[in-house]
């Protein structure tokens, strides 16, 4: 069974900006009155989920294999249960605010089960379901709007990524929940204090860090932002001589300190590009900042204004249509795509024709899921081929 609802609440502590609000009082009230910008993969994303939400209620089978394989799991994850698609639920018992609400992309209920799946179309970071507050939100948002259907034992919560081939699941008592939701009122409580009393927070009520302020509106103008990059690498930009000095410096850093120093180049990066986001978006209005302007960068490619044109002046001056047309083999991506599930037996036959590039070596934690490139020494790989050799 399948049902779908819209409504048209917005919510300013919503479930989507929890990790940040929940961790920073202060995010809200300096948001406020600034204007989000949408981007292609802002876009990408809303049309990824209009496409789900439309192929679940239609029970259709999307073309984009990536949606196709979210549906798929919702689906199965549903059957025997009720699926809300794209279900609006009200938040306003977690955050206090009137009217609030938001959006589940998938709400299952399923016996003593209710089930919270999350799309995310992006292929940016891995998303985890655990300790995740989005979710807790809409998980809290579902047992309150449909705890009198059911009695409810716990509550699965999923995030699923497909372009990154990720699924991540938590399964959480409806007690813990709750106990979540204490925390997460009790924050919501403060930032809204902050918001009401139109007084700018105290440096305390601030929480910088790279997942805090990575969406935040104000990042890259935000001082207690700006001061925590500088304690960070110990300088004073007031005198730039003393940042280059510390520039410097890093060739001489121990091992200790270059973990000290690698751990805090995320959040730092994070902060230079909104800096420069904010320094375009303000030059770009028209305003102006001394010591700096916009300027046109590199041109783009050459393309024709109108090809059917081109090809038509270039047949008639008789040029070969060999020199007209560029004919270039599929690439292996795109015959996957087309062949793979329709005709598998071509896709076997060409797959070990295909070569990948090995990825570059890059930096990464020791938690991280990949595994450590491992560097043999030069002369133990003569040595064996030495001994094997002869």
């Amino acid at each position: 069974m399948t049902e779908n609802t819209v409504e048209n609440e917005h919510a300013i502590l919503s479930p989507s900006g929890a990790s940040r609000w929940s961790q920073c009082l202060a995010s809200p009230f300096m948001e406020r009155g600034r204007a989000s910008s949408s981007s292609s993969y802002a876009e990408e994303g809303t049309k990824a989920h209009l496409i789900a939400s439309e192929c679940l209620i239609d029970n259709s089978a999307p073309e984009d294999l990536a949606i196709k394989s979210y549906t798929d799991y919702v689906r199965k994850e549903a059957k025997g249960g009720i699926l809300l698609v794209e279900r609006r639920m009200s938040i306003s018992h977690i955050t206090g605010e009137p009217n609030a609400a938001g959006t589940g992309d998938a709400v299952i209920i399923k016996g003593d089960r209710l089930i919270i799946i999350d799309l995310k179309y992006g292929m940016g970071l891995k998303v985890n379901a655990e300790d995740n507050p989005q979710l807790a939100m809409y998980a809290l948002a579902a047992l309150e709007s449909f705890g009198f259907m059911e009695y409810f034992k716990d509550v699965k919560m999923v995030i699923h990524q497909p372009r990154l081939d990720h699924v991540s699941e938590e399964v959480v008592m409806v007690e813990e929940l709750l106990a979540t939701q204490e925390w997460l009122s009790e924050a919501a409580k403060k930032a809204r204090d902050l918001l009401e009393q139109g007084a700018r927070p105290s440096e305390e009520d601030f929480y910088p860090s790279q997942k805090t302020c990575k969406f935040c509106l104000a990042s890259g103008d935000c001082a207690v932002q700006t001061k925590k990059v500088l304690n960070e690498i110990d300088a004073d930009f007031e005198v730039l001589d003393d940042v280059k000095e510390k520039v410097t410096d890093i060739k001489d850093y121990t091992n200790g300190d270059l973990d000290k120093a690698m751990q805090a180049v995320p959040f730092i990066k994070a902060w230079a590009a909104a800096v420069e986001k904010q320094l375009h978006a303000q030059l770009l209005g028209g305003g102006s900042v001394e010591g700096w302007k916009l300027v046109r960068g590199r041109r783009g490619n050459s393309t024709w204004t109108d090809e059917g044109d081109v090809e038509k002046d270039l047949r008639g001056m008789n040029v070969p249509i060999s020199q007209i047309f560029v004919k270039k083999i599929i690439s292996p991506s795109q015959f996957k795509k087309k062949f793979e599930k329709t005709k598998p037996g071509w896709w076997a036959k060409v797959a070990d024709l295909v070569f990948c590039a090995p990825g570059k070596p890059t930096v990464a934690a020791e938690s991280d899921k990949r595994k450590a490139i491992v560097f043999t020494d030069v002369a133990d790989d003569f040595k064996v081929i030495n001994k094997s050799g002869g």
